[in-house]
């Protein structure tokens, strides 16, 4: 399975899309940055009930951006969950 996903091109990937599940490629951090503003508007939704996040896979150099967010706004992550 490892080998099969290895070849897969960036077309593949983005062919993976579909409801519920968009793949996005971001070419600089900046770029990132509406991606950050996303896991912030979902945890603002999770106020009153559970929200589930699925991180990215693959770099994370967006995370700092999303905890600078998070702290900036006061932002109570109680409700929601983390998954690795």
């Amino acid at each position: 399975m490892l080998r099969d996903a290895s070849q897969l091109s960036e077309k593949d990937l983005l062919d993976l899309s579909r409801p519920g599940f968009k793949v996005v490629f971001y070419d600089t951090l900046n770029h990132s940055h509406d991606e950050a503003l996303e896991y912030v508007s979902a945890w603002k939704r999770a106020t009153s009930h559970d929200s589930s996040i699925c991180g990215p896979i693959g770099p994370t150099e967006q995370l700092p951006l999303v905890a600078e967010l998070v702290n900036s706004l006061d932002l109570s992550l109680r409700n929601c969950h983390f998954w690795e």
